[in-house]
């Protein structure tokens, strides 16, 4: 039997959408792509783009502020021609200060207490039936006092901390990559941490991108600044405090590294769940089972398919959309495309009008044989 090749990225969208799967990742043996990509779905690409090259500067020691604009300086910012709009000073902005706090907030305690094995390293894992599954955790460490290995998954939100770090914790993506972290170095994997970045919203920002100001008044005052309308001691700043766009009047890193400690916790917090060896035992059998079924039915489903005859008509009938156009605020990629009555009869034989072939996210997928 050939190989087949899956992830926690088809498998949870095949879940969400079996259309979306098709078209974006098996249409034409590897799926297509929109040319342009949503400037909010780059954002959060670019980020963890700058966060593994901060990741990799750490494996060689700590990291300073100079550190930091270094990793940024790459492809943390990335080129704004993918971006369906380039990045507002705003949103640069608030991915440099992300960075930076993540820096100054996580990276000392997490040097403190762990090795840095790897980081965005390759995982391949035989689950039976000739189906392999590609994990790549974001990171791995390992703890100095018990010389066990964790895996580190960083995850932007702009919802409530807790509530997506729970998601996170009992995810498939968490339960194969600490499996994968488990099996290659032959111990159990002490702990998944979650690594939270916390996005503002427009009409809610965080003291990353907006904060209080009070001019100063030489030589009586010097200006001030705080994160929250209240000072240290829990009072009203009052009314010669006003909020400001922070980029507008100082380097972000600055006011990053300037901004009290107490104000990072809840940018950049990190939930550490430890593993259960009993309970992680149960969560990878049910894991493999689901993904043998599902991968299968995928793998007899597809072969039937002749891409370049069958018409998007036909093959709706085998892999329905479920209409779940919108997730976090925003359109699935293959919006217009579903939605365009010319595009219902044409064959996935060719990308369509606005899209390319997909490039493979995991190297593995190079072998891939359908």
């Amino acid at each position: 039997m050939t190989k087949w090749y899956a992830d926690n990225s088809r498998y949870k969208s095949g879940f969400e959408c079996p259309w979306r799967r098709l078209v974006g990742y098996h249409a034409n043996t590897t799926g297509y792509s929109p040319h342009i990509q949503p400037s909010s779905i780059s954002t959060g690409l670019l980020l963890h783009e700058g966060l593994e090259q901060l990741m990799l500067r750490a494996q060689k020691g700590p990291v300073d502020r100079q550190s930091v604009n270094n990793s940024i300086a790459g492809p943390a910012l990335g080129p704004p021609q993918i971006l369906d709009a380039p990045l507002t000073k705003l949103g640069a902005a608030e991915l440099t200060g992300l960075l930076h706090a993540y820096a100054r907030g996580v990276l000392p305690w997490l040097l403190e207490n762990y090795d840095i094995v790897s980081t965005e390293e390759e995982f391949s894992l035989d689950v039976g039936d000739d189906i392999i599954w590609m994990a790549r955790p974001d990171c791995v460490v390992r703890s100095k006092t018990t010389g066990l290995p964790s895996i580190v998954e960083f995850k932007t939100t702009a919802a409530k901390a807790d509530r997506m770090a729970a998601i996170y914790t009992n995810s498939m993506q968490t339960i194969m990559n600490s499996y994968a972290v488990s099996q290659k170095y032959g111990q159990p994997c002490e702990s998944a941490q979650i690594h939270l970045l916390q996005l503002g919203t427009e009409q809610w920002p965080t003291a990353i991108t907006h904060a209080y100001y009070r001019p100063g008044n030489p030589p009586y005052t010097a200006e001030d600044w705080q994160p929250t309308g209240r000072g240290p001691s829990g009072q009203w700043l009052g009314k010669l405090y006003r909020r400001v766009a922070v980029h507008e009047h100082r380097p972000t890193d600055e006011w990053v590294w300037a901004m009290p400690e107490s104000a990072l916790s809840n940018l950049v917090p990190v939930v550490p769940n430890s593993i259960d060896p009993k309970v992680q035992g149960l969560r990878v059998m049910q894991a493999l089972d689901s993904i043998r079924s599902n991968e299968n039915w995928w793998r007899t489903q597809l072969a039937k398919v002749d891409w370049d005859k069958d018409t998007g008509g036909q093959l709706s009938a085998s892999f329905p959309r479920t209409f779940a156009c919108t997730q976090y605020n925003r359109e699935c990629q293959f919006y217009s495309y579903c939605f365009d009555p010319d595009n219902y009869n044409i064959t996935l034989g060719r990308p369509p009008i606005g899209f390319q072939t997909r490039i493979p996210h995991h190297p593995q997928e190079g072998e891939l044989d359908l």
